[in-house]
């Protein structure tokens, strides 16, 4: 069973939540949360969260927005 939050909620808890995800990449809260809802950051807008994680101190990384946990080690 998987308890960790889906990806987007992942990407944005590093940001400090909705809100201040929102106020940094310069989007509506309502778009950030849509994201947190789908459980996906749509790949057009990856590397603009990216380049403004970086800018900010904030560890997000390429693969953050991976679920990496469905890879098995076999």
């Amino acid at each position: 069973m998987d308890t960790n939050p889906n990806i987007a909620a992942r990407v944005i808890a590093k940001f400090g939540g909705i809100r201040p995800m929102a106020r940094l990449i310069n989007r509506p809260p309502s778009t950030v949360q849509s994201w947190e809802i789908s459980g996906f950051i749509p790949a057009r807008q990856q590397s603009h969260i990216l380049q403004i994680a970086e800018a900010n101190g904030i560890g997000v990384t390429p693969s953050d927005f991976f679920d990496v946990s469905t890879v098995a080690a076999e």
